[in-house]
């Protein structure tokens, strides 16, 4: 706001002066210019980063122990080009407006000096334990952002003699388009504390020391017990086995777009001076200041590693960042159009005042707006809780739902495994997924369920392991045939990306009936379901190695088969981890 008072005060200023001068000049130097111009600057400068930084530290479950520093932005350059087309009205065409196109490349560097925190997490086991982390070296990240904006200019100009000008373009940049990528120079430490209850168990110990007798997997007690020990060999033999522990690891991605931000409408002022070269042709050397808000993905699952070799950018982890980018620029610009102002119409004759009668003055009409809709008493409020089907913790993860084929909620649940949403009354499909678990899809009716009440409900996901048998609701077959319905697309779309996250991952399809009808035309029935739910896997990537196809026909029940209900639960696909 400051640097718009300054800004408006400048070009009132020249104003003024504009005024003075051509009461003093027997010449108007720019009336007699033509009002159309098209320009084109380079620009190159420096810019200033202050950045908002959410609370790393919450994102984690029972974070302790933690030290870690702000994000600092360091080493701002900009660089850009635009083109802008305007028109000066008036007689004297001082002012004017403008439009046109702004590129511009911002090359920058976060960084954080100190990270440090333990946490509770859970192992590849199932184990509660103390997972630490942390960058010994600080965090520094290396990012590229560019943008392309549409400006709205109000300008001024004031040509001094007939060659030398001042001009000030002030407005406002609405972004067109912006890209922005990242590149990690940064490892990690990953250490584990593991304490054990009176049976024997792994819990986790809230307590900043650990106790005497907990299992101590970090570099200063290997260190301190083993003198002539290889603690980076100690540490990879653990990974090998499957613990979350590591020394100097550098991310698995350590490059990558930056896509939770949104790059707001940004102040823009650009003072400078020209010098015409032709009546018509201006060179121009100006000084540029743009504001910049960014406003980041503000995600409340925010974590900037957490398995070994995971990396989430520093972008992501703030909820605002303001940029000052200042920088010169030179360009020309050229004027074209007619150059001769318009005479001045003749006086129209004055007519005689009419004779005015006064009339009643009608009763003003008020038109209340409409009140805005309350979602609380307007709709449903939906509260779902994702949790592990084994140990019943909570899972943090994505939620997918669905009304038909329009998508109605995207969000995800946060590390309490929670997600809240408003929905109208209706028949809905919701769809899950959460790192290292099944993906699932389960029904939710809201039918009978009134407006301004809460519905809750739990979803419970079974973790990959090997040996794990389970069966997807939502994949179902046309009658007698195998033949996929349409609603079975989206939780198989999920199992394929699964599969194709853990490319060591095995499964088996397996096809089973119940007891109506041939035994031979129901074996060969559940291979063909078996079969065509494999091949949709392959169509979307899956190497056909990870998925094998099988068929019991009525040999595995699973229900009574005398009854409707137990033939319903009987005609299923189920599938098993068979590696992973």
């Amino acid at each position: 706001m400051k640097t718009i008072k300054i800004s408006i005060a400048l070009i009132l200023l020249f104003a003024g002066l504009t005024i003075n001068a051509q009461d003093n000049s027997k010449k108007d130097y720019d009336a007699s210019m033509p009002s159309w111009f098209i320009g084109g600057n380079l620009r190159l400068g420096t810019q200033f980063i202050s950045a908002n930084q959410n609370n790393w530290s919450s994102m984690y479950l029972n974070s302790l122990n933690t030290n870690i520093g702000e994000v600092d932005a360091s080493k701002g350059l900009n660089y850009g080009l635009d083109l802008t087309l305007g028109y000066f009205f008036g007689s004297k065409k001082n002012f004017g407006l403008g439009t046109g196109l702004q590129f511009v490349s911002q090359r920058y560097q976060l960084n954080v000096e100190k990270f440090a925190l333990e946490y509770q997490s859970t192992d590849n086991f199932g184990s509660t334990f103390r997972q630490g982390l942390r960058a010994s070296n600080g965090i520094e990240e290396k990012l590229i952002a560019k943008s392309l904006g549409l400006p709205v200019l109000l300008l001024y100009k004031k040509q001094l003699n007939d060659r030398w000008g001042f001009n000030v373009d002030l407005g406002l940049v609405f972004n067109l388009w912006s890209k922005t990528t990242y590149t990690a120079q940064s490892n990690f430490d990953y250490e584990a504390i593991y304490a054990f209850d009176g049976n024997g168990n792994p819990i986790f110990d809230p307590n900043s020391e650990p106790n005497a007798d907990d299992w101590l997997i970090t570099k200063a007690h290997y260190e301190k017990v083993n003198t002539d020990g290889n603690v980076n060999n100690y540490f990879e033999g653990l990974y090998q086995q499957g613990y979350n522990v590591g020394l100097g690891v550098n991310p698995d991605k350590k490059e990558g777009d930056v896509k939770n931000y949104t790059l707001q409408t940004s102040f823009f002022i650009q003072p400078g001076i020209s010098y015409r070269i032709k009546p018509n042709l201006a060179l121009h050397g100006q000084i540029a200041y743009r504001r910049l808000v960014v406003e980041h993905g503000n995600s409340s699952a925010y974590r900037i590693t957490d398995k070994r070799g995971d990396y989430q950018t520093m972008s992501d982890g703030l909820s605002t960042s303001t940029q000052g980018l200042l920088s010169f620029s030179a360009g020309i610009r050229y004027y074209f159009g007619s150059s001769k102002p318009k005479p001045a119409p003749d006086p129209a004759p004055v007519p005689a005042p009419p004779v005015v009668t006064e009339q009643p003055k009608p009763e003003p009409v008020v038109v209340k707006p409409a009140p805005k809709p309350d979602p609380a008493k307007e709709k449903v409020l939906v509260k779902v809780k994702l949790l592990d089907e084994k140990y019943g913790k909570p899972v943090p993860g994505n939620i997918l739902i669905k009304k038909g084929d329009s998508v109605v909620f995207n969000g995800v649940a946060d590390a309490s495994g929670l997600s809240n949403f408003y929905l109208d009354p209706g028949s809905y499909a919701v769809g899950v997924t959460a790192k290292g678990y099944i993906p699932a899809e389960e029904s939710l009716n809201l039918l009978t369920s009134q407006k301004g009440t809460t519905k809750v409900i739990e979803l419970t996901q079974p973790k990959i392991e090997k040996g794990l048998v389970f069966k997807v609701k939502a994949v179902n077959f046309e009658t007698g045939s195998d033949q996929l319905t349409a609603s079975s697309y989206d939780i198989l779309n999920n199992m394929a990306a699964m599969l194709k996250e853990y490319p060591q991952m095995v499964i088996e399809v397996a096809g089973h009936t119940d007891n109506v009808g041939d035994d031979k035309l129901n074996l060969a029935l559940s291979q063909k379901r078996a079969d065509s739910v494999k091949a949709y896997l392959t169509s979307k990537g899956v190497n056909a190695k990870q998925v094998t196809a099988k068929g019991y026909g009525e040999s595995k029940p699973i229900a009574d088969n005398t009854t409707e209900e137990g033939k319903l639960k009987n005609r299923r696909v189920e599938f098993s981890v068979l590696e992973f």
